[in-house]
């Protein structure tokens, strides 16, 4: 609340299929002013975004596992969420921890809420920083996480079975 004081900030929320559905005000809201079209006419129908269209306008995003990679993707700084107050800005100091645990955590400080609004306070204090770490994260991904990398890995491994003497009964 008290950055929302401080600052002018749009906040969007986007959840998974299955995600919990949207309360019922807030569904005749969406409806009232033509944002919740539905062919099949099903209550509270959300359409798919693209993460693209989801995070773009996005300063900062805050997720974690693939909606932090997707935001990573499209040059956008993350603070990694997780449970019981687990939060951490996604930078080369973190990577290690994000690569070894994936781009999740579980906290151990009672304080998180504290913690995660001085990291978003920070970065939204500092547009040369979000950059940075925008282009960090986009290159991360392409040079991590892309199809051509997982591939290759995925070729290698055949390689290695196919290399080896076969295994006879």
């Amino acid at each position: 609340q008290r950055i929302a004081d401080e600052r002018r900030h749009r906040e969007q929320y986007q959840c998974d299929a299955g995600g919990a559905e949207l309360p019922a005000h807030h569904v005749e809201n969406r409806r009232r002013h033509g944002h919740d079209h539905d062919p099949a006419g099903r209550p509270g129908h959300q359409p798919r975004l693209d993460p693209c269209q989801a995070y773009a306008p996005a300063d900062v995003v805050v997720g974690m596992g693939s909606s932090a990679l997707r935001a990573l993707a499209i040059g956008r700084p993350v603070v990694v969420q997780g449970e019981q107050g687990f939060s951490e800005i996604c930078e080369p100091g973190t990577l290690p921890t994000f690569l070894r645990q994936g781009f999740y955590g579980v906290g151990d400080n009672p304080i998180g809420a504290e913690r995660l609004a001085r990291q978003l306070e920070t970065l939204l204090c500092d547009a040369h920083r979000r950059e940075a770490l925008g282009r960090f994260g986009r290159s991360l991904v392409a040079e991590r996480f892309s199809l051509k990398r997982a591939v290759g890995r995925q070729l290698a491994i055949y390689e290695s079975v196919l290399g080896q003497p076969a295994c006879r009964s």
